[in-house]
C-alpha cells in the first residue's frame, strides 16, 4: 500500500487522501499498521478505491488494539478485498457463525463507510466481555438428550472489528471438555480444519448425567497440536436433560424401548421399559402403543386399554392412530355411543333411513300395531266370561316370553352362531324403519335421547286413559253395529279393564326405563360414570340430577303404589266374588285358577327384576350376570 506504520508510540493522520492504492503483500491496500504502542488517530480523511488481494482493502492492523485506534470523520468508499474490504486485523476471537453481526464493516455491499464523528469502538465492534466465571457462560444447548447428536456446529474466527476472517490460516479448531475430569463423553468429529473460512462439527455426540451442567471449550491450535494463546478460546455451557418419553438410560445414553416393550413414565429419571400387554395392545417400541381390536384407549398418557362392551365396536389402532378407531357410526367412551343421525340398532349403531321414508314406515307400523293392540285388549275383555276360551291366554303367554327374551339382552347372552353372523353382517343402514330416528327431531328440547324417552314414560298415564277411551269407543261402536245393548256400568268396567291391561303390558318397560335412570357404569376411566342406556350421557350431571330425582323417582313411587293397589284389588275380588270387578281386572285373572289370582303380578315382578338385575350387574362379568338370574 501507500503507507506502512510500525513500532510507533503515537501517530495522528489528519486530512489524508488515500485513493486507488494497492498492496503487493496481499493486505492493507492503502495503510498497513504493523504495531502502535500508544495511540493512532485518523481524522477527516478519505480512503477510496483501494485494493488488497486477501483482506483490508483500505486499512490493515496487525498489532494495534481497538483501544489504541480512533477514527473521526473518515470515509471508506469502493475499497476491495477478498475479505474485509475496508479494515481488518488478524483473528482475535472464536464465535459461532450465526452470532456474527451482519451489519459489520465487511458487510457493506458497496464498500462505503462514512461514519462521521466518533470513536472506532462506537462505530465498528465491541469485543466480547471477558467471562469471570463459568456461571456467566451462555448455554450452547439446553435439555440436550444424553447420547444424542448435537445440531451441527459452525464456528468462525473474527477480527477485532467483528468481521469474519477470510484469509487462509494453517490452524485447526478443537472441542474438548473443560476441565477434562468431567463425567462427559465427547465423541464424533472433535477437530476441524476450515472450509471456506468455516470450522464445522457436524456429528458431535455428548453423553453424560442428566441435569448436570458441563462446559465445552473451543480452541485454536496449529497443525502440530500447539494451542494458540493469541486467540481467545470460546467456552460454552451444556445442560443435559432427561430422555424423551419412551426412552430409558442405559450406560448414560438414552435408548428407546425395543419393540414389544414401552415406557410412558413421566418420571424420566427413573423410567423403565415395561413388557407389552399383548392381549390388549400393539407395542411398537418407545412410547408408541395402540389398542387391539375390541379394546379402547382413553388417553395417550397411560397404557390403559379397556375392553369394549362389544368387541366389534372398537377397531384396532396402529402407529399413526395410537388411540384406535370406532366402528362406523360409533363414538364416545368404549365406542358405545352413536354419532349424530345414527341410533342403536340391535348390538350396533345403524345409520338413520331417509326421513320421508322413515316417517311413512313409522306411521304405517304404528297404525297396525295400535290396531292389533286394541284388538288384543278387546279380545281379552270380550272373553272375560268365557273360561274355556284359550286364544287370548296364549297371546298373553307368548307376549310374556317375548318380553323375557328382549330383556335378556342386558345379560350379554351369546345366541346361536348363525344369529350372531346374521347380525354382524347386516348392513349399517336401516332397511326402512326406526322410531329412534323419528324421535330425534324432537331432541332440541332435551339434552339426551334417554331423557326424551323418560319424558314419554312420564306421559304414559295419559296414554293409558286415552287407550281406555279408545277401546271403550271401539266396544261401544261394535255393539251398536251388532245392535247389542250394554249397560253403561259394564262399559265403564270395560274402560277400566282397558286402562289396567295397557298398564300391565307396558309395566315392564315403564319400570325398566325408570330404573335405568340410576344405571351408571364406570367405563374404564376412574370416577367417570355414564348412563347405561345412553352412554353419551354423563351420570350425575346437573340435567341427570333433575331427571333422576324430579321425574324418575316420583314416578317409580307412583307406579309401585299402582302395582300394590292392583294386588290389593285382586285379593279383594277373590274375597267378595265381585263379577264386575273381575271384568275390570280380566287381564290379570284370565288363564289362572282363582287361588292363583296373584300370578300375573308375580310374572310382572319377575320381568321387572330381570331388568333390575341386568342394570345392577351390567358392569360385571357374564358369569355373575347369568347367576343373578
Amino acid at each position: 500500500g501507500s503507507v506502512y506504520i510500525s513500532d510507533v508510540n503515537s501517530l495522528e493522520l489528519d486530512d489524508c487522501r488515500w485513493n486507488f492504492n494497492s498492496s503487493t503483500e496481499f493486505k492493507g491496500g492503502a495503510v498497513y499498521v504493523a504495531k502502535v504502542n500508544k495511540k493512532l488517530r485518523v481524522r477527516s480523511s478519505n480512503l477510496i478505491g483501494n485494493t488488497a488481494k486477501y483482506t483490508g482493502g483500505a486499512f490493515r492492523f496487525d498489532e494495534a488494539d481497538l483501544e489504541k485506534v480512533e477514527f473521526s470523520g473518515v470515509c471508506f468508499k469502493n475499497n476491495e478485498a477478498q475479505g474485509s474490504p475496508n479494515v481488518s486485523s488478524p483473528p482475535r476471537y472464536i464465535t459461532l457463525q450465526a452470532e456474527v453481526n451482519p451489519t459489520s464493516a465487511s458487510s457493506d455491499e458497496d464498500s462505503l463507510y462514512c461514519p462521521g464523528d466518533g470513536t472506532l469502538q462506537e462505530i465498528f465492534y465491541e469485543p466480547p466481555k471477558p467471562v469471570k466465571d463459568d456461571e456467566e457462560l451462555v448455554p450452547l444447548v439446553k435439555d440436550h438428550k444424553s447420547g444424542s447428536l448435537l445440531a451441527p456446529l459452525n464456528f468462525v474466527l473474527v477480527d477485532q472489528f467483528g468481521q469474519i476472517v477470510q484469509e487462509n490460516t494453517n490452524y485447526r479448531m478443537g472441542i474438548i471438555k473443560d476441565p477434562p475430569t468431567q463425567i462427559l463423553e465427547v465423541s464424533g468429529t472433535t477437530f476441524s480444519i476450515p472450509q471456506k473460512h468455516t470450522y464445522s462439527f457436524p456429528n458431535i455426540t455428548l453423553t453424560g448425567i442428566s441435569e448436570r451442567p458441563y462446559i465445552l471449550a473451543v480452541h485454536l491450535e496449529d497443525l502440530d497440536g500447539n494451542i494458540l494463546n493469541s486467540i481467545e478460546e470460546k467456552k460454552f455451557k451444556i445442560a443435559l436433560g432427561y430422555c424423551d418419553q419412551g426412552e430409558v438410560v442405559d450406560k448414560l445414553r438414552c435408548v428407546e424401548c425395543p419393540q414389544g416393550q414401552y415406557s410412558l413414565s413421566t418420571d424420566k429419571s427413573s423410567a423403565k421399559c415395561i413388557t407389552c400387554p399383548n392381549d390388549e395392545a400393539f407395542c411398537y417400541g418407545g412410547a408408541s402403543l395402540a389398542p387391539r381390536a375390541g379394546y379402547w384407549r382413553h388417553t395417550l398418557d397411560k397404557a390403559d386399554f379397556y375392553p369394549c362392551l362389544r368387541d366389534f365396536h372398537c377397531l384396532a389402532g396402529d402407529q399413526s392412530n395410537p388411540k384406535g378407531t370406532c366402528r362406523q357410526g360409533h363414538t364416545g367412551y368404549l365406542c358405545a355411543a352413536c354419532e349424530d343421525e345414527w341410533v342403536v340398532y340391535g348390538r350396533k349403531c345403524g345409520k338413520c333411513p331417509e326421513p320421508d321414508s322413515n316417517l311413512t314406515s313409522v306411521m304405517l307400523v304404528t297404525s297396525i300395531g295400535f290396531i292389533l293392540f286394541c284388538l288384543m285388549i278387546y279380545k281379552i275383555i270380550q272373553h272375560a266370561e268365557l273360561p274355556r276360551e284359550v286364544n287370548s291366554v296364549l297371546v298373553k303367554i307368548i307376549f310374556n316370553y317375548l318380553t323375557v327374551i328382549v330383556y335378556s339382552n342386558y345379560y350379554g347372552l351369546m345366541w346361536m352362531e348363525e344369529m350372531q353372523v346374521a347380525i354382524m353382517k347386516t348392513d349399517e343402514d336401516f332397511s326402512g324403519l326406526s322410531y329412534d330416528c323419528f324421535f330425534q327431531q324432537f331432541l332440541d328440547l332435551f339434552s339426551s335421547f334417554f331423557f326424551f324417552k323418560l319424558f314419554m314414560i312420564a306421559s304414559l298415564p295419559l296414554g293409558f286413559i286415552l287407550m281406555g277411551f279408545i277401546v271403550f269407543g271401539v266396544i261401544k261402536l261394535i255393539n251398536r253395529c251388532r245392535k247389542v245393548d250394554i249397560p253403561n256400568s259394564l262399559l265403564l268396567e270395560y274402560l277400566k279393564a282397558s286402562v289396567w291391561a295397557s298398564f300391565a303390558i307396558a309395566s315392564t318397560k315403564i319400570f325398566q326405563t325408570l330404573m335405568e335412570t340410576y344405571g351408571c357404569v364406570e367405563l374404564g376411566v376412574p370416577n367417570e360414570f355414564w348412563l347405561i342406556p345412553d352412554l353419551s350421557t354423563e351420570c350425575w350431571s346437573t340435567n341427570h340430577h333433575i331427571w333422576a330425582w324430579g321425574v324418575a323417582l316420583p314416578y317409580l313411587i307412583f307406579y309401585t303404589l299402582v302395582l300394590g293397589w292392583i294386588f290389593k284389588s285382586l285379593r279383594d275380588i277373590q274375597i267378595r266374588r265381585d263379577a264386575d270387578a273381575c271384568i275390570q281386572y280380566v287381564y290379570f285373572l284370565r288363564g289362572y285358577k282363582k287361588k292363583y289370582y296373584f300370578w300375573e303380578i308375580i310374572i310382572m315382578l319377575k320381568k321387572v327384576a330381570l331388568a333390575f338385575f341386568g342394570i345392577l350387574f351390567y358392569k360385571y362379568s357374564l358369569t355373575i350376570r347369568v347367576q343373578s338370574l
